[in-house]
């Protein structure tokens, strides 16, 4: 889903560019030029659906149980992105944006913030190179341990909760918890020229 308003938050951020521009005379022009526009709002992420493949797995217990995976991996939020450009001049602009994050039982991902930038070039008048840069902090995807009572052999131990009945030790099932991060950086260098 992208949804592309023109005005909304970018006429507000104007308004106040403007009033501070105001005060200081010399950038009263430059408020005009700026705009912010949203580029994408989505829901959803590479990370959500590392999450949600895990959701369909089980086992069963000691007493006969089924323990689903389901409870555990499940969310009611998915993580939602919002990507914004404020352009500063007709061949310059921010790349800003934020993630909610997502967070289930046994995991969770982490808001996080886009910073970047886009610039252009024009070689010739039908033609455009453009260069943009963005870089992603935070969002990061942890996974947590279960508890679990293994009885008389081998007593209440930390166990990644996806292999608590497998025939492996619990101590090595902690390296097999998910800790993922997102895309950090992105370069994107474009050519368009009409023939």
């Amino acid at each position: 889903m992208s949804i592309r308003p023109e005005g909304m938050q970018g006429a507000r951020l104007a308004a106040i560019v403007a009033g501070c521009c105001l005060l200081l005379s010399p950038c009263a022009a430059l408020a005009d030029e700026i705009t912010t526009t949203v580029l994408d709002v989505h829901q959803g992420s590479q990370l959500s659906q590392s999450v949600q493949d895990l959701e369909f797995g089980g086992y069963q217990l000691a007493h006969g149980q089924w323990q689903s995976f389901y409870d555990w991996y499940r969310t009611d939020w998915i993580d939602t992105r919002v990507d914004m450009v404020t352009q500063t001049s007709k061949d310059f602009g921010v790349l800003w944006g934020a993630s909610t994050g997502e967070r289930g039982e046994k995991f969770m991902i982490s808001p996080g913030l886009k910073l970047g930038f886009i610039s252009q070039a024009h070689p010739s008048p039908d033609s455009t190179v453009s260069f943009s840069l963005t870089s992603v902090l935070g969002g990061q995807l942890t996974e947590w341990p279960c508890t679990a009572d293994y009885g008389d052999i081998g007593g209440v131990q930390q166990v990644n909760c996806r292999y608590a009945a497998a025939p492996i030790p619990p101590a090595d099932t902690l390296p097999l918890l998910l800790r993922l991060n997102p895309e950090r950086l992105k370069v994107v260098a474009s050519y368009q020229g009409n023939f």
